[in-house]
């Protein structure tokens, strides 16, 4: 247990050192800061009131992930778990655009790009499976462009492979346009597979114009994830390649063994296109 001095000692130190007034005062998810000790800009992200499985799966992820520099992962410079609950990840700062903001509805972009950023984002996904955590969350809007860079970022739902609490199984996470069957039912962890699934559905919106299934709501989307085929690609874009059409099949299969085998195999056959 905290004694209510040393709880106020590792908040002040993080305010001295960022530059933010006290944590236990604000409720913002987001804030734009300082390293005073380094001179960098850095975001920090302030998650309160998780339930403790959640506590636990994300500060053992973090701990992995503060140790990779990888070009296509957000730097983790630092993070905290305050004797409140509340968890902080100190990310480096980047002022650009997310893939969301690239991709045209209906039309798609131009496939040797859209190529170029998926192959990218599966080195970045690659290197967090090769330290042993599960991204959980791959979408358009989690992908970050730093000039011509692609940077897989947000850990809110980073977990350990193999190490997910029994109190997470079968409980969604994640964005439901980009859920992996397995998960919308409800009946798995999320794992690099999942998250191999998570991928394609971003290059099948890059390439379309739009997600793999169209729908209404939340149920209806984890509903279609979980039961229903995804449409062929060159319904909407029939200029896609065979290869193409076939690494698509393969990245959205839904049963998780009939998927591209790892973050590797996907660079090495996007390379080949």
């Amino acid at each position: 247990m905290w004694r209510r001095d040393e709880m106020s000692g590792v908040i002040d130190a993080l305010c001295r050192r960022y530059g933010v007034e006290d944590i236990r005062s604000l409720r913002r998810a987001l804030i734009e800061a300082e390293d005073k000790q380094l001179g960098r800009p850095v975001l920090m992200r302030l998650f309160h009131d998780l339930p403790r499985w959640r506590r636990v799966a994300q500060v053992a992820a973090l701990r992995r992930i503060r140790s990779i520099r990888h070009p296509n992962i957000v730097w983790l410079w630092n993070y905290a778990l305050l004797p409140d609950g509340t968890v902080v990840h100190v990310l480096e700062r980047l002022g650009g655009p997310t893939v969301a903001d690239v991709i045209r509805p209906g039309q798609g972009i131009d496939r040797r790009e859209a190529a170029r950023i998926v192959l990218e984002a599966a080195r970045g996904l690659g290197a967090l499976h090769e330290a042993g955590v599960v991204h959980g969350d791959v979408s358009p809007s989690n992908l970050l462009l730093d000039r011509a860079t692609v940077k897989l970022g947000d850990y809110e739902f980073a977990t350990v492979v193999d190490h997910v609490p029994r109190a997470a199984e079968g409980l969604y996470s994640g964005t439901p346009a980009y859920t992996a069957p397995e998960l919308a039912s409800g009946c798995g962890f999320p794992t690099p597979q999942s998250d191999l699934y998570s991928l394609g559905c971003v290059y099948y919106e890059l390439l379309t114009g739009r997600p793999p299934h169209v729908a209404g709501s939340v149920l209806e989307a984890l509903y279609l994830h979980a039961t229903a085929d995804v449409p062929d690609a060159r319904r909407w874009r029939p200029d896609l390649s065979d290869a193409e059409v076939e690494l698509l099949g393969r990245l959205l299969a839904r049963i998780p063994a009939q998927r591209v085998g790892s973050a590797r195999e996907l660079v090495d056959l996007l390379g080949a296109l």
